[in-house]
C-alpha cells in the first residue's frame, strides 16, 4: 500500500515482509477523513485529506493506489513537492530476516507444501531465494535511481523507531497503539536460520536488498541477523 497525507505532508511506502500493514495502519488516521474506522481491509480511499491505497483487495481490477506502489507512482502524483514539502517513510527489516518471513509467507500464499525436514525446506528456501520471486523492492523505494526515503521503522528497533517518525512529522504516534496483523511464524520450524545461507544465498540477498545494507546501517553478514 501507499498512504499519502495531505494536511500532515508525508508519504509512506510500504515494501514487502517488514511489518508494512501495522506501520500503515498506524499512520491511516493521519490520511482520512476524521471518524474513520481503521481496519486491515480497506478499499482505495482518496479524499481531500489524502490517499489510503487498497489494502488485502481480492477483486479481479486492481485498484491505481494499491498494495506496494512505487515511489515512481507517487513522484508522478505529488510532483515536485514530492521531494521539497514531503517526509517520505518506509518500513524495512534486517534484509536475511525478510528473506525467511517472505520464503514462508509465499509458501501460504501459494499454498504450498512444506516438508517435515528442516533439510529440505533449506533447500526450497535456496531455490527462491535464488529465483526472481524473491523481491528487492527497490522501485518502491527509489525514483529515477534516487532513494527517496527520509525516515524509516526498522522493525527491529519497532517502539524507538515509532516515537522518532512521530516526533518528526508532529504526530503523537505510541508503540501501544501499534496493530498486531497477519503473520506466518506457525510455520516457521524450530531451526537456525543461519544454516539457510551459504555464500549463494547471502550474495542473492546483497544483491537484491543492497539498498538497504547501504541506507539502513544492517550488518551484512547472515551470522549476525540471527
Amino acid at each position: 500500500m501507499v498512504m499519502i497525507s495531505y494536511p500532515h505532508k508525508f508519504v509512506f511506502l510500504k515494501t514487502h515482509k517488514t511489518g508494512g500493514t501495522s506501520f500503515e495502519m498506524l499512520l491511516e488516521p493521519w490520511c482520512t477523513p476524521p471518524g474513520h474506522v481503521v481496519r486491515e481491509r480497506v478499499p482505495e480511499m482518496v479524499t481531500d485529506y489524502g490517499i489510503v491505497g487498497a489494502r488485502l483487495n481480492r477483486g479481479p481490477q486492481k485498484p491505481y493506489w494499491r498494495n506496494h506502489a512505487s515511489a515512481k507512482q507517487v513522484v508522478a502524483h505529488l510532483g515536485e513537492a514530492f521531494w521539497d514539502e514531503y517526509k517520505r517513510i518506509i518500513s524495512v527489516r534486517n534484509p536475511y530476516r525478510r528473506a525467511i518471513s517472505q520464503f514462508y509467507w509465499q509458501t501460504t500464499w501459494k499454498k504450498l507444501t512444506l516438508p517435515d525436514s528442516v533439510d529440505e525446506q533449506r533447500v526450497m528456501f535456496s531455490d527462491f531465494v535464488l529465483s526472481d520471486s524473491f523481491k528487492s523492492d527497490y522501485y518502491i523505494t527509489h525514483a529515477d535511481g534516487r532513494y527517496v526515503a527520509t525516515h524509516m521503522f526498522r522493525l527491529e528497533h519497532r517502539d524507538e523507531d515509532i516515537i522518532k517518525v512521530g516526533e518528526a512529522l508532529g504526530i503523537p504516534l505510541r508503540p501501544e497503539d501499534l496493530p498486531k496483523t497477519k503473520e506466518n511464524s506457525d510455520r516457521k520450524p524450530d531451526a537456525d536460520f543461519r544454516t539457510f545461507f551459504s555464500k549463494k544465498e547471502e550474495d542473492a540477498v546483497r544483491d537484491k536488498q543492497g539498498w538497504v545494507f547501504e541506507h539502513c546501517g544492517y550488518d551484512e553478514s547472515s551470522a549476525a541477523a540471527f
